[in-house]
């Protein structure tokens, strides 16, 4: 295990390339600007208001799957992945004060492009400010730490990815791929589905 998240439960780390980062802007550019895939949040949303989401798109799924070994390596643990979430924060918006759903027992928040815009977390009475830079991702266990942001003022759309898992033998095992669904998506040969209709699962908290 990581010894700063054993003390701290968070931990900020290098996992993606420069050459990752540079398609992923662009990929998200196209989802953003030309194909129009990213939708609104629920009206219960945690970030206020309503940012622009896209659920379970391959790049970010692929990259949930692929970065599982690394988690397993910073938490000591064996998990299984639950589901990404990208979002595109724009100006204005803010990210209340939460705490994660059981499905994101250890999560990892990866900026893609725009601003630093510091997440804040809750820890021995203090709030924490957290800032990660395109290529780093932070690791944290967001069910048990508070956290939020504060108004972004200026420079969105930041897109940022958010990855999730739970501890395999754990009490949320059972949120392995969002309860089965994904799996059952790619058994079926379903191509692509967007997690954002499904209002249940928009907010974390």
């Amino acid at each position: 295990m990581d010894p700063f998240f054993k003390k701290k439960k968070y931990v900020v780390k290098d996992l993606v390339d420069k050459e990752y980062i540079h398609w992923a802007t662009k990929y998200y550019d196209i989802k953003l600007n030309v194909e129009k895939s990213f939708k609104h949040g629920a009206k219960n949303d945690v970030v206020r208001p309503d940012s622009l989401v896209l659920g379970n798109d391959s790049l970010a799924y692929a990259l949930l799957i692929s970065l599982t070994p690394k988690m397993e390596e910073i938490v000591d643990k064996k998990l299984f992945p639950t589901y990404s979430y990208t979002r595109a924060y724009l100006d204005g918006q803010r990210l209340i004060t939460h705490n994660d759903r059981p499905s994101c027992e250890y999560s990892i928040t990866l900026p893609v492009c725009g601003p630093e815009w510091p997440l804040l977390i809750y820890q021995e009475k203090t709030w924490n400010e957290i800032n990660i830079t395109p290529g780093q991702g932070l690791i944290y266990k967001g069910q048990e730490l508070p956290h939020r942001r504060k108004p972004l003022v200026e420079g969105g759309p930041i897109v940022q990815l958010h990855l999730h898992y739970v501890d395999a033998e754990g009490p949320h095992s059972e949120w392995k791929f969002d309860k089965g669904f994904r799996e059952k998506a790619y058994a079926e040969s379903t191509p692509f589905f967007t997690m954002s209709d499904r209002s249940e699962h928009i907010s974390f908290s």
